[in-house]
């Protein structure tokens, strides 16, 4: 995705993406309302929505744009809105459509926007204002199929006699399921995540209907949710549109923080489709799934595990902000966490290209080519503020000492940093996988918590948690173990012992494992 010339430049200059939009969306509130505030605060809530993971924040800036005015802002929130659930700003969008075109039709769409986000009586009240206003509606409402849902609201605000079942299965027999599972709602039947069901079997492609289910299933167990959405990934064939479905369901599950190993290891296959596809940008919402990607590895000091997929992006043509953001990382996990500075080069010399003076990279020089002698890489000045280009020249206003030009930067060394070497006196351990894998441990009180594994092998793993824990005491495991790559898991119940205590959580040892558990995990760490 292209990013507009001025975020882009703001960007290239800063370590911290979401703070920098946060601070310019601060600098844009206080601009004169215009056009142009209107322009930039949309071309803002564009890079948020691509960068940020948090799409709560983009949505706000499309809603304001569009409140001041702006026309281009409405396909982006109601888009934004839908994936959101954010059915209150649907509702007011299609009420303001009402107040421009007079159609009917709007307010019945806010009314159901309002049974959607679980406010029946205002979903009632918009509907009896659309028969005051529009009493031509009253015969339709009365005895049309397509208003069934409407019918039974209003009906029951009443208390008049309505079967509700009747209704339903009316509308089921017309395939009309977005009625039926409101009419369900409304009438609080526990038929509806049935209905639900349904209707995603027999109309897979209607988004409205699937992330309604998807709703039921975050409540339910990850095999429920898996088994869905794979049976919904086996169906598609097109790389894109199944690296989108992917990308979709594993950001639900991650920033909900419900099944996050699980939603973890979704969201990298997705970004892997995408890539083995060669598809142009990568992913939607790039910089957004590899923020998601990263700030958990740094979180569990696992960044290291990255290294493979930063490869495969180096390689892409990838649009400018997304090739800056891969090169600043690739740098920070090949020359902070490996400290390789032949793997590191690459990366380095991505980094110098988007943005000369680049001060990550001019600091590698610096470190990495200590024994040769500095030279000057004398400052360029911005270029005079013309209309902005889609890929603005972004240069630093200070003298940067570095050790070498970025010419002389090995552009062909391999961008996978070498695995360190163990320690001559270290014991053998079991190959270990650093996979994120979701897990419930219960206590020896009884008690249990859900957490992460950040790494698994067959004698043991380490579980992210702060939790005070005893050291030495067993504590029982339920742990789902992905089969190899294949988007599917197994249940495994065992118990582990506490090992050792980080700072990050424990190292746990397995007491007893089964074969099946030392299977599984041997052919997960061989993949």
């Amino acid at each position: 995705m292209e990013i507009a010339g001025w975020v882009h430049a703001a960007l290239a200059r800063v370590d911290d993406w979401p703070a920098e939009l946060d601070r310019l969306r601060a600098e844009v509130a206080t601009e004169p309302p215009g056009a142009a505030k209107l322009q930039r605060t949309i071309e803002l809530a564009d890079a948020m929505e691509h960068v940020v993971p948090d799409r709560g924040k983009a949505l706000a800036l499309y809603l304001e744009a569009w409140r001041g005015g702006e026309l281009g802002a409405r396909p982006h929130l109601l888009e934004l809105a839908r994936e959101l659930r954010a059915y209150m700003t649907l509702a007011e969008v299609a009420t303001a459509d009402h107040q421009d075109t007079r159609d009917p039709e709007a307010l019945l769409a806010a009314g159901r926007a309002y049974i959607d986000a679980g406010f029946p009586d205002l979903a009632v009240q918009t509907f009896t204002r659309a028969l005051d206003q529009h009493p031509s509606l009253a015969d339709a409402i009365a005895t049309a199929p397509r208003l069934a849902d409407v019918r039974v609201a209003i009906a029951r605000s009443k208390f008049l006699t309505v079967d509700v079942e009747r209704e339903v299965d009316a509308c089921m027999g017309r395939k009309h399921y977005l009625q039926a599972a409101r009419i369900a709602r409304v009438a609080k039947l526990t038929r509806r995540d049935a209905i639900l069901g349904l209707a995603v079997r027999a109309m897979p492609d209607d988004l409205d209907l699937v992330r309604m289910f998807e709703d039921v299933l975050l409540d339910s167990t990850a095999e429920e949710f898996l088994a869905y959405h794979s049976a919904r990934l086996n169906t598609i064939v097109d790389d894109a549109v199944w690296a989108e479905t992917a990308r979709t369901a594993a950001c639900e599950l991650v920033l909900r923080n419900i099944h996050p190993g699980l939603g973890l290891r979704l969201l990298r296959m997705s970004v892997e489709r995408a890539y083995a596809a060669k598809l142009p940008g990568g992913t939607r919402r790039h910089i957004a799934a590899w923020d998601l990607l990263a700030t958990n590895a740094r979180a569990t000091k696992s960044l290291l595990s990255l290294a493979p997929l930063l490869a495969e992006a180096l390689r892409l043509e990838l649009p400018p902000l997304d090739a800056l953001y891969i090169a600043r990382l690739g740098l920070e996990v090949t020359w902070r966490e490996a400290g390789d500075p032949l793997a590191a080069q690459p990366y380095a010399a991505a980094l110098l290209d988007a943005v000369p003076g680049h001060p990550a990279a001019a600091a590698f020089l610096d470190e990495a080519f200590a024994d040769v002698p500095p030279i000057e890489l004398l400052p360029v000045d911005d270029p005079a503020p013309a209309a902005e280009p889609t890929m603005p020249t972004v240069t630093f206003k200070i003298p940067v000492i570095a050790r070498v030009p970025s010419s002389e930067l090995r552009r062909d060394a391999s961008p996978i940093p070498a695995a360190p070497e163990p320690p001559p006196d270290a014991a053998p351990r079991s190959p270990r996988k650093v996979v994120p894998i979701d897990v419930v441990i219960e206590l020896p009180n009884g008690s249990f918590f859900s957490a992460v594994l950040r790494d698994v092998s067959a004698s043991g793993a380490f579980v992210t948690t702060k939790r005070p824990l005893a050291e030495g005491a067993v504590v029982t495991l339920e742990l789902q173990l992905p089969v190899s790559s294949k988007l599917a898991q197994r249940s495994f119940r065992i118990d582990a012992r506490l090992a050792r205590r980080t700072e990050l959580g424990w190292g746990l040892a397995f007491v007893d494992p089964p074969p099946e558990l030392v299977a599984g995990i041997t052919a997960l760490t061989d993949g």
